[in-house]
């Protein structure tokens, strides 16, 4: 489970600093930008600082269903939901508004693909705070049914049918015999 989200936000970060690099080359080329290009190199490195910043977060996010794996062992399961909030808010909340920043940012005339890149980045993790967050949980043992149909477990009916059907078998086993 975390190796697809592993492959696709690596691939977003990677993307986004790529085609960083190539749109602002093309611009340089194009004389787009003013003199030395000082006023492209403060967006260039909030970019970066912007990945370096994030990638312990998109490293929990990445890792996030065995974090909530861990969250939801404990016996609480009160604790475990709330505790399982915190996690997911810490980890989403700044990448999600660095992303969304990002792709306002850079929605600009000729900086449109970096704007992309970033837009897809925020719908990506978008899903994946909704999926962690509203998803139905980690735990093995929520998805599995513990509940056994014993006869103390079993309403008035029920008791009822199987008593009849007891007494209806032992009948048809003392006729036989």
């Amino acid at each position: 489970m975390a190796l697809y989200r592993a492959v696709i936000i690596g691939f977003l970060l990677i993307g986004i600093v790529k085609i960083t690099w190539n749109v602002v080359e093309e611009n340089l080329m194009a004389g787009i930008y003013a003199g030395g290009g000082d006023s492209i190199n403060i967006p260039i490195f909030g970019t970066i600082f912007f990945i370096l910043f994030v990638s312990p977060l998109l490293c929990s996010i990445v890792y996030f269903p065995k974090i909530a794996k861990k969250i939801y062992s404990f016996k609480n399961k009160l604790c475990a939901r709330i505790l399982k909030i915190i996690a997911v808010h810490i980890s989403y909340s700044p990448c999600l508004c660095l992303s969304f920043y990002g792709s306002l940012y850079w929605t600009r005339p000729h900086h449109m693909v970096i704007a992309y890149w970033f837009y897809i980045t925020s719908i990506y993790l978008t899903f994946l705070f909704n999926k962690d967050l509203f998803g139905k949980g980690y735990d093995s043992r929520a998805n599995t049914d513990n509940h056994k149909n014993t006869v103390p477990n079993l309403c008035q009916s029920d008791r009822h049918f199987l008593a009849f059907s007891d007494t209806t078998r032992n009948e048809r086993h003392r006729k036989c015999n």
